[in-house]
């Protein structure tokens, strides 16, 4: 008897915080994302200068960004949604006379300046278990194929003239995500996708994209809350893309997040 209520006790305990990951939930993400980085853009047979977005154009300063994921499935298997969109606005005086898109910005201009990323990534997921030799700890880990679609469009206007260029990169990926179970009520977690970029949208570019996060979890029951650092790569030379005759993109959004969110 003794032994059977000892058993009956072990399954009725709580399940450590990485085993309560659920077939389907969803989460919300309020990411304080930073943008840094250069943006290069040819047209109409002129190239570009290699513009800096903080120290020329006076933008990527955090700004609070939401960030949505929701995922479904069963067995192990998961269709897994995340998507976010930034902006970041600017002013500032040009101190030389830069090149945009074809269009001349010359020095002394008053310049206002608009990015907006949008990125939705689409990943297909199958997690299992890995063996601990502590009743306590548990593991998880899950391998990822996917597509990410980013869109980046910049826009620069000074009050003789403007121009904009908008590159759309789907791009496959692939990735993984692990999560440990501490005790119950606390997981730490690492996700990671990317890929080197050889071609898209009808043109041809090459370059990376890595996307990687790290969390701290408390878990209650089916809910969880957590925070974390998001950072986001994307350098890509493209060609004859979206209207644009070349350029070059090598921009990074990173940051402390704050989620919540609920599995079952």
């Amino acid at each position: 008897m003794r032994t059977i209520a000892c058993a009956l006790a072990l399954l009725a305990a709580p399940l450590p915080a990485a085993a309560q990951d659920g077939n389907v939930g969803g989460r919300y993400r309020l990411w304080q994302a930073e943008f840094e980085g250069n943006v290069t853009a040819d047209d109409n047979g002129v190239n570009g200068s290699d513009i800096d977005v903080r120290s020329t154009l006076n933008l990527g300063d955090a700004e609070p960004v939401s960030n949505f994921s929701v995922w479904a499935g069963f067995a192990g298997f998961r269709l897994f949604i995340d998507y976010y969109s930034a902006k970041y606005d600017g002013d500032s005086t040009l101190t030389q006379t830069i090149t945009f898109a074809g269009t001349s910005f010359s020095a002394g201009s008053a310049l206002d300046s608009d990015v907006e990323w949008r990125n939705i990534t689409t990943m297909f997921e199958y997690r299992f278990g890995i063996p601990m030799s502590s009743a306590v700890l548990d593991f998880n880990l899950g391998v990822r194929l996917g597509l990410k679609y980013m869109r980046v469009h910049v826009e620069l206007t000074s009050p003789t003239t403007s121009d904009s260029a908008t590159i759309k990169a789907p791009a496959p990926v692939v990735g993984f995500v692990a999560e440990l179970g501490i005790t119950q009520y606390l997981s730490v977690g690492l996700e990671v996708d990317g890929l080197i970029v050889r071609s898209f949208g009808g043109g041809s570019a090459s370059g990376q994209v890595i996307d990687w996060a790290f969390v701290v979890r408390g878990h209650l029951g089916p809910g969880f809350a957590g925070i974390g650092w998001r950072d986001f790569l994307l350098h890509i030379d493209v060609n004859d893309v979206s209207g644009v005759d070349g350029g070059e993109v090598d921009v990074t959004i990173r940051g402390f997040f704050f989620e919540i969110g609920a599995t079952f």
